[in-house]
């Protein structure tokens, strides 16, 4: 009988830990092994992993299990962050709690060594997932490590790699922390009912690699780097495939997996068809100028990359992270778990969230409250968590550099017009939530703008996005 294994990393952990880190992909030999040298003895990828034991050694000391922000804090000098980025490591593994658990800590630590790692490749096209699945390969030994600290409480000191074993109730908080991070499929020759069935890797370990209720760790870091694989599902990151006859493609996966790509559109888009619901959206164009763009049903994750000069461009409620990078001269109109902005400019963010956006490397990015609303956005924001009673622009940003960012002026701000049905109770809901200052100067210019003749220039549609629509009503 043969058992083949594969393990990834799980994609949705991956955006959920997501930071707009830098790294490099090194293309010719000679400077491959110039990073490799420079890598091996990098201070910031030692950072990273010390950072991630001397956050264990601390919380071990003053046996904490869990973290909230004002302990976090205390010892944030001791793991080798700056302000910036701390906040964002303790946001991103709090989730929607007010306190981080230790693994989960020491985990998104260990990912912010993706900073420092040189990924060796001869694609021309490397997506994070190749990098993040590289650098993972190559430290398995100091993730496994550190979840089996975390499992066990032993020292570092104790850490006596060729030695370590680990059963019962340790090797299961184990497993479920490897569980967190980690997920695989196997495939049995002689029971096809299990081909494609994705699988926690506890569920691999207890059936293959455990031995009278116990397992090697050692043993099992090698397993582990010798199955690891890329995600085959990669919603992390946009597919490098691109639709081909059409602008729209959509992955026949059911359930969390699916993704739906539209990349280089030339006409306005409008997502209204339910299979684009519950998905992860990927939005790309090297166009130097794009459509407007509506996709109004909830969406798991959303990543909009090498968009420019899109006039509108209105994402649904999402439950996740929504990504903008290399987007410029763009407007956007979003709700959303978590914001990040990387390498992007003169953009202007009409924005719903709970958590503050974290930029790099942009500048002229300017917020403002949320401004779209039409029928069923209500129960679309209650599924995706985000229901609220305000819309305000951020009072707060994670700025992980010097990036330009400022509020919208009041007077600059409007209410984004889609072509979906909009009662008049949808609108009033959204003025009604829009904080005062902001209401007030809309409404103050919609007394203008009745006295000014009709006129379609200042529409975000083109003329011929407008004849085009105007086509496709008379067909219809």
């Amino acid at each position: 009988m043969t058992i083949r294994v594969w393990v990834w990393l799980r994609g949705e952990f991956l955006l959920e830990s997501f930071l707009p880190l830098d790294f490099s992909v090194p293309k010719t030999p000679s400077a491959r092994l110039e990073a490799a040298e420079v890598n091996a003895e990098s201070p910031g990828r030692r950072t990273a992993i010390e950072g991630a034991h001397a956050l264990l050694d601390e919380c071990q000391s003053r046996r904490w299990d869990r973290l909230g922000v004002l302990q976090w804090s205390q010892i944030v000098e001791e793991v080798g962050l700056d302000n910036a980025l701390s906040e964002a490591v303790f946001r991103n593994a709090s989730g929607p709690e007010t306190y981080a658990t230790l693994p989960m800590l020491a985990v998104h630590m260990l990912l912010v060594g993706l900073e420092y790692f040189t990924y060796e490749s001869d694609e021309v096209i490397s997506i994070r997932g190749d990098i993040v699945t590289a650098m993972v390969h190559e430290q398995m030994e100091d993730f496994i490590c550190i979840l089996y600290r975390c499992a066990t409480g032993c020292s570092r000191a104790d850490l006596r790699k060729d030695k370590l074993r680990i059963s019962g109730s340790q090797m299961k908080k184990f497993l479920s922390m490897v569980d967190i991070l980690f997920e695989g499929m196997m495939e049995n020759d002689e029971e096809m009912d299990s081909h494609d069935e994705i699988v926690n890797v506890s569920v691999i370990a207890e059936r293959l690699w455990l031995h009278n209720g116990e397992v090697s760790i050692p043993k099992f870091i090698s397993n582990m780097r010798q199955c690891l694989v890329q995600d085959p599902f990669q919603i992390d990151d946009l597919s490098v495939d691109t639709p081909s006859s059409s602008p729209r493609r959509v992955t026949s996966l059911a359930g969390t997996r699916r993704k739906v790509t539209v990349s280089g559109w030339q006409r306005f888009q409008l997502l209204s068809k339910a299979v684009y619901k519950d998905v992860h959206l990927r939005i790309s164009s090297n166009r130097t100028q794009s459509s407007m763009l509506v996709a109004p049903w909830r969406c798991r994750s959303i990543i909009v990359d090498r968009v420019t000069s899109c006039p509108a461009m209105v994402l649904g409620p999402t439950y996740g992270s929504v990504i903008l990078r290399e987007v410029h001269h763009t407007n956007i109109s979003v709700a959303c778990k978590q914001l990040y902005l990387w390498n992007s400019s003169d953009v202007t963010v009409f924005l719903h969230s709970p958590n503050p956006p974290t930029l790099r490397g942009c500048t002229g990015i300017r917020f403002a409250p949320f401004n779209v609303s039409y029928e069923g956005l209500e129960e679309e924001l209650a599924a995706a968590g985000l229901r609220t009673c305000r819309y305000e622009a951020p009072k707060h940003v994670i700025n992980l550099d010097d990036s330009e960012t400022s509020m919208l002026p009041a007077t600059d701000f409007y209410l984004q017009p889609v072509p979906i049905v909009n009662k008049e109770s949808d609108v009033k809901d959204l003025l009604d939530k829009l904080c005062p200052a902001y209401r007030k100067e809309w409404e103050a210019a919609l007394q203008r703008l009745q006295t000014i003749p009709n006129d379609d220039s200042s529409s975000p549609l083109s003329k011929t996005d407008l004849l085009y629509l105007r086509g496709k009503i008379t067909a219809e």
